[in-house]
């Protein structure tokens, strides 16, 4: 056991901004606990001034509620001393409301005395309307942006993040060299980090040097276009409060592969058109998910049939108008 630097977001009935912190919790991978995450919750790291502007550009445009409206909760916003615990957990317990990320982020809550009636999702979430859009918009330009990458017309298997290690891409590189896939099918690593030496000395050991690519590094512009060219999406982690890409991927019809100790898995793959969830750790499971997603692939009109509901449910609109709602309801 260890503690994990975690912490939860609320709001008291006085509209205080509060954070609490994380309880000991086992770190073995596997996500069975409430509390076993790292951050469960997005931590107040801004200034209460930078909180205050984060939610009135969210809400700006949902049913007339004004950035000054925001701005006049903001001298009400604060951070509870983390130093005194028991502020914090009294601070949960007595909640109006809190916003949790996701279910994972409900049942730390919850652990802590929140009121399972008075919570409303407010996930960590990219412009999945606009990388809707954006996929659709380069899907034709394909076999271009193959070509531009120097990448083939097998199957492509993508990995885009930190290279460090909790991300567990040497169990990605091990299972995808393992998995019964086509011998034209790749592997293709976007990113950069610390990991990077020790994973390039792992593809030439396991002899993958022409199926498995280093990228390194791009610009956030340049994602969608990786989107476009994959086949599949891998994020083998180990201990992943929650991970944009993962919805970056759904978002753009890509289907993908998770673990269960990734946080946004449970709320994002409903549907195991979509994806699949698999142990956290277990490379030989990985290695039969990505075989089974590339012999038998779900083509992109598909995934995003399959995903409309839940992509809706993570849009800018939905969830500004649930924490607006929120707010709204706290002061009625």
């Amino acid at each position: 056991l260890r503690r994990v630097p975690a912490s939860a977001v609320t709001v008291n009935s006085a509209g205080s901004y509060s954070t609490i912190p994380a309880r000991p919790v086992s770190t073995s991978g596997v996500a069975s606990t409430p509390a076993l995450s790292r951050g469960l919750v997005r931590a107040p790291t801004a200034s209460t001034r930078g909180v205050a502007r984060t939610i009135a550009e969210s809400s700006s445009s949902v049913d007339g509620w004004r950035r000054s409206d925001i701005s006049r909760l903001a001298p009400s916003l604060r951070s509870v001393d983390l130093a005194r615990p028991l502020e914090g957990v009294e601070a949960v317990a007595g909640a109006a409301g809190c916003f949790p990320t996701g279910t994972w982020a409900r049942e730390y809550l919850i652990h802590y005395g929140a009121d399972p009636d008075r919570m409303w999702f407010v996930p960590n979430t990219p412009d999945v309307a606009l990388l809707d859009a954006k996929a659709r918009e380069l899907q034709p330009q394909r076999t271009a942006l193959r070509r531009e990458k120097g990448i083939g017309d097998g199957p492509v298997v993508l990995s885009l993040g930190r290279l460090v290690d909790f991300k567990r891409i040497d169990h990605l590189i091990r299972a995808f060299g393992r998995a019964n896939v086509p011998p034209a099918a790749t592997l293709s690593i976007v990113g950069d980090g610390v990991s990077r030496p020790s994973l390039e000395a792992l593809v030439q050991q396991l002899g993958l040097r022409d199926r498995v690519r280093f990228h390194g590094f791009v610009e956030p512009s340049e994602v969608p276009s990786w989107f476009a060219i994959a086949d599949l999406f891998v994020l083998p982690s180990v201990g992943e409060t929650w991970s944009g890409a993962l919805l970056e991927a759904l978002s753009s019809g890509v289907s993908v592969v998770t673990t269960d100790s990734v946080g946004a898995a449970v709320d994002a793959i409903h549907d195991p058109v979509v994806g699949n969830i698999v142990r956290s750790g277990d490379v030989e499971a990985l290695s039969v998910a990505i075989t089974d997603r590339l012999i038998h692939p779900s083509d992109r009109d598909t995934v995003r049939r399959h995903w409309a509901a839940t992509l809706d449910g993570f849009s800018y609109e939905v969830v500004a108008r649930r924490l607006v709602e929120a707010v709204r309801r706290r002061n009625s």
